[in-house]
């Protein structure tokens, strides 16, 4: 689910898949302690993939 459509009507709930791009990513903020981003480690995603849930509209 593209949680930039729950502000944004420009973007579907649920887009197409597979998502290569999207005008609404915004990076994590960086943990200068460890040097990941917030919520890294967790299982969410695939390595280089954007987890954010903003996904660009049609």
């Amino acid at each position: 689910m593209c949680r930039r459509s729950l502000e944004d009507p420009r973007f579907r709930k649920y887009p197409p898949l597979p998502v290569l791009a999207c005008e609404g990513f915004e990076p994590r903020a960086i943990d200068a302690h460890d040097g990941e981003g917030e919520g890294a480690g967790e299982g969410e995603g695939e390595p280089g993939v954007a987890r954010s849930g903003l996904h660009s509209p049609d």
